[in-house]
């Protein structure tokens, strides 16, 4: 199965690569293939955005889709706009400011999203992770804390149910994730899981750290 990482970028080149190649060293399948695409969001800031498309330019490799905005979409909006793309059953939401930590293979994942037609995300779990309602379950032997708190993070995602989820949420919406994706995913009795138990990280949310949080940058 062919599998979709979805990257949202807006000029931050150099944490980009850092959560690219993380996750290339610590994410695998045997059994699928991954297919890349970058979309580069509109940046204001004339020498950020020149920046930010000269790496993209050195690195097209990398990816197998690029594409290029004309207009600014912003948090909330960008994940709506890249999904647009997307052509597989299941996808990784990737992040541009992740650093990825643990070795996790995807294969038994995608296995129980198979299984599970209502389940529309896997994440990866970083430092003070939101659990509303968590409940503790294991399904396959693998750990995971069912949670109601919807979010757009790092992990893998069933597109047809997020898909559901924007058309709930009124196409064009801002998908606020407490108050527009999580009520939105509740309404439709869709069900969403964290990786491992409460307490394991997987990653580190590098731009938070960095003070770059919501697209902000240095």
């Amino acid at each position: 199965m062919l599998i979709d990482i979805l990257t949202s970028s807006c000029g931050r080149f150099d944490i980009l690569e850092r959560s690219i190649k993380t996750f290339k060293d610590n994410v695998y399948t045997n059994q699928h293939r991954f297919r890349w695409v970058l979309m580069e969001d509109y940046v204001e800031d004339k020498k950020r955005r020149e920046a930010g498309l000269e790496w993209i330019a050195k690195h097209d490799h990398l990816f197998n889709q690029i594409i290029i905005c004309k207009e600014k979409f912003g948090i909330g909006y960008q994940w709506q706009e890249i999904v647009k793309y997307c052509i597989t059953t299941f996808h990784f939401h990737l992040e541009d400011d992740a650093e990825f930590l643990t070795g996790i293979n995807i294969d038994p994942l995608i296995e129980i999203m198979l299984q599970k037609r209502k389940l529309v995300e896997i994440l990866w779990r970083r430092q003070n992770h939101v659990e509303v309602n968590p409940r503790p379950i294991s399904v396959n032997g693998i750990d995971f804390v069912e949670v109601d708190f919807m979010s757009e993070s790092n992990g893998l995602y069933n597109t047809a149910l997020v898909m559901k989820i924007f058309k709930e949420s009124g196409i064009g919406t801002q998908m606020h994730e407490a108050s527009v994706s999580t009520p939105s995913s509740m309404r439709l009795g869709l069900r969403k899981y964290l990786l491992g138990r409460t307490g394991q990280i997987q990653y580190t949310h590098v731009g938070k750290i960095l003070g770059y949080d919501k697209g902000k940058y240095k």
